[in-house]
């Protein structure tokens, strides 16, 4: 069992308060941001300007499903997410979070349910504000495991796949299936990040 938040902080940016907590994970200490409006962002490294506050009800609710992916009690999203990014950003993330646990996609087979270049999808991936809770990690490259932006790089990438049962070296030579998103995948527009995220498929 995990130490869940042991500070809080708040932020203000543009006029905005956004609140500051922190959850001691087993890939090094996750700082998460959070507006009324939901979950923004995943960083493994706090701002330079806060102060305390007290917890909230997001905070609970995203270091309560940490705390139980990091123990493999994988389960849905239950709190709002709200990832800031420009509309084809967004497109991109909506896709990511339909891929359950033990799944993965190529970046062109995601490109594709898109209608837009692999690279494309990469860069969108990379600036993904929510990793671990939107799972950039599971969208891999043909011949192998692919980039990874957040803090560790592909290492971090392989653990996490390897903790949710999938063993892909950084510079293996298996290719890698590309697979096909379902239908709901196929509409366009960000949609709404406040509502819970729909389950993974089974």
């Amino acid at each position: 069992m995990f130490f869940r938040y042991i500070e809080r902080y708040i932020h203000f940016c543009m006029g905005e308060e956004r609140i500051m907590f922190f959850y001691p994970s087993p890939l090094g200490n996750l700082w998460l941001m959070s507006t009324g409006a939901g979950l923004e962002k995943i960083f493994w490294q706090p701002p330079l300007e806060e102060c305390c506050v007290e917890e909230g009800e997001i905070d609970k609710r995203a270091c309560d499903w940490l705390e139980d992916y990091f123990n493999k009690r994988f389960r849905p999203i239950d709190f709002p997410l709200h990832p800031i990014g420009t509309p084809f950003q967004q497109r991109v993330w909506q896709q990511l979070v339909q891929i359950p646990v033990g799944d993965i996609f190529t970046y062109g087979a995601l490109a594709a349910q898109l209608f837009t270049s692999a690279r494309a999808v990469g860069q969108a991936l990379g600036k993904n504000p929510l990793p671990i809770v939107i799972p950039c990690h599971r969208v891999v490259a043909a011949d192998g495991v692919g980039g990874f932006s957040a803090f560790g790089g592909r290492q971090t990438k392989v653990v996490l796949l390897a903790h949710e049962g999938l063993n892909i070296m950084p510079c293996g030579q298996k290719k890698i299936k590309g697979q096909t998103l379902g239908d709901e995948s196929k509409k366009k527009g960000g949609g709404n990040w406040g509502a819970v995220l729909r389950p993974p498929r089974s």
